[in-house]
């Protein structure tokens, strides 16, 4: 996806007046003028239609693309097949992990899923589900069916903490506070 596609300079041009705006395809809530925040957004963009590449090729024959919104994943949560159902935490949960590349393929998430004891019960007793995806262990699914949410939660707070001792360590007290505070 080129930049050009995802042009959002002049933000206000298309958000006249509106104090927040919806992020392309995910459809993340911002502030219309935080420019700063464009290229993170940018990027995040960028990754979930990857996602949604790599997912396309992946894919089950029974499933739709991957839901990347939240109201799109909400759709799948609420849908009565449970397949679709299982698709939705699939969205959430790579959605959670910012479509990093790291996450599970579909096969083995939903192989968890159907170990895990947080899975609702008509996905996880779904006897074509337990057909197309054996129950196997997936260790860092979380009560929320999110894969690795805990070590990223980690990984996070060490960063912070590292920023507040370089913050301290460079005389800039007001900051490092800030930091102490988002600790």
């Amino acid at each position: 996806m080129s930049s050009k596609r995802l042009n959002w300079d002049g933000c206000r041009r298309f958000w006249p007046g509106k104090k927040y705006a919806t992020v392309p395809y995910i459809g993340d809530l911002f502030l219309a003028d935080a420019t700063f925040m464009f290229p993170h957004f940018k990027r995040l963009v960028v990754a979930a239609l990857t996602a949604r590449a790599l997912f396309e090729r992946q894919k089950p024959p029974w499933a739709p693309s991957l839901p990347l919104s939240g109201a799109d994943i909400d759709k799948r949560l609420r849908d009565e097949d449970p397949r679709l159902n299982l698709l939705g935490y699939f969205g959430a949960s790579w959605a959670c992990a910012n479509w990093g590349r790291f996450h599970p393929p579909f096969f083995v998430y939903a192989s968890g899923v159907m170990a895990s004891p947080y899975t609702p019960e008509h996905i996880r007793t779904d006897p074509r589900l337990l057909r197309e995806f054996p129950p196997t262990l997936l260790a860092e699914l979380d009560h929320a069916l999110c894969w690795n949410t805990g070590e990223r939660i980690i990984d996070f707070a060490q960063q912070i903490m590292r920023q507040e001792e370089h913050f301290y360590r460079c005389n800039m007290l007001v900051d490092a506070d800030r930091m102490r505070g988002i600790i």
